[in-house]
This record gives C-alpha cells, sequence and structure tokens, in this order.
C-alpha cells in the first residue's frame, strides 16, 4: 500500500492513485480487473437467485394447478352426472355418476340398484345425451363418453365441457337443482 498521510485525500482518484498507484499501472490494473469481476459475479450471483426464485414459484404455482385440477377432476366423476336413467313404467329417474352410483359416493354399482326418485312428468325429460340406450321401460342417456370427456386428458378439454353442460342445463331447469 502506498503512504496517505503526506497529502490529504480530496477525491476518489487520490484516494485510488494513493491506494493502488497511478492508472495503468499494474497494481491499478490488477484492482480494477479484481472489482469488475467482483461486480459481474455478485450480478450474476443476484440475477440467477431471481431466477432460482421465479422457478421455485413458478414450480408452486404449477404444484398448486395440478393439485386444482385433479380436484376439479375427482369432483366431476363423483358429484357431476354421467348419465340418467328414466324408468317410465316407474314414473321415475336416476342420476348416475362415473361410477354408476349415486351422486357423491365413490362405490361402483350398477344402475338397476340404485334408487329412483319420483318424478310423475317422466316424458319432459329432456334425452339430449352423447348415447341413448332404450330398453323395455327405461332409457339411459349418458352425458358423455370416452371421447367427449371433459377430462380424457391431462388437461380440462373446454369443448367438451361446454357440449357436457349444453346437455345439462335444460335437465338441471326441469328437475330445479344444480347437476
Amino acid at each position: 500500500m502506498m503512504d496517505t498521510t503526506d497529502k490529504p485525500l480530496t477525491s476518489i482518484d487520490n484516494l485510488m492513485d494513493a491506494e493502488f498507484g497511478k492508472t495503468g499501472t499494474r497494481q491499478r490494473e490488477a484492482f480494477r480487473k479484481e472489482a469488475y469481476d467482483y461486480c459481474v459475479k455478485s450480478n450474476l450471483e443476484r440475477k440467477q437467485k431471481k431466477i432460482r426464485n421465479r422457478i421455485q414459484q413458478q414450480n408452486k404455482t404449477v404444484c398448486i394447478m395440478n393439485d386444482l385440477q385433479e380436484k376439479a377432476k375427482v369432483g366431476f366423476y363423483c358429484n357431476r352426472p354421467y348419465g340418467i336413467r328414466i324408468d317410465y313404467a316407474q314414473k321415475g329417474f336416476v342420476l348416475f355418476n362415473r361410477y354408476a352410483n349415486t351422486l357423491g359416493n365413490r362405490e361402483t354399482g350398477s344402475i338397476e340398484k340404485l334408487p329412483l326418485e319420483s318424478f310423475e312428468d317422466v316424458n319432459e325429460i329432456p334425452l339430449n345425451g352423447i348415447f341413448v340406450q332404450n330398453g323395455n321401460h327405461t332409457t339411459d342417456v349418458y352425458f358423455y363418453s370416452e371421447e367427449s370427456n371433459p377430462y380424457r386428458n391431462a388437461t380440462l378439454d373446454l369443448e367438451a365441457l361446454k357440449q357436457y353442460n349444453r346437455f345439462i342445463y335444460p335437465l338441471s331447469i326441469l328437475l330445479n337443482r344444480t347437476l
């Protein structure tokens, strides 16, 4: 280090000259390079930290979205009608979910064992759906198939969901309930 006791320091240039030599000297250039490398490294580390934080935040958001999509998918299969069976002889109907049981349950079963809800105007129930299957005194209407399932891929197919809702909405109005 150079001696700074004889001269008063009036500027940063004087301080730098006193500490590291005049501009262009080997000592001053070594300091300049070290300072430059430190600043570049420091900036680079800050940018890398910001990028890491952003990636972590995006990963959290993706996890939350995946959880919400999975909950929506399970809710759709368990709580939204997959189809309706209309029994003309007994004047009733039953809505069933993807697992062929009453809505909200997860156990599998058969449509025949499901309890009928009484409905006097069974002929008024719309038969709009992807697939309609007529039996002796019953009609089964399916609102979506494997091909038109809104959740057939890993993500929600909004067009398929709109089509499903076009079938469900008139039925929901007629039955006076949210489906």
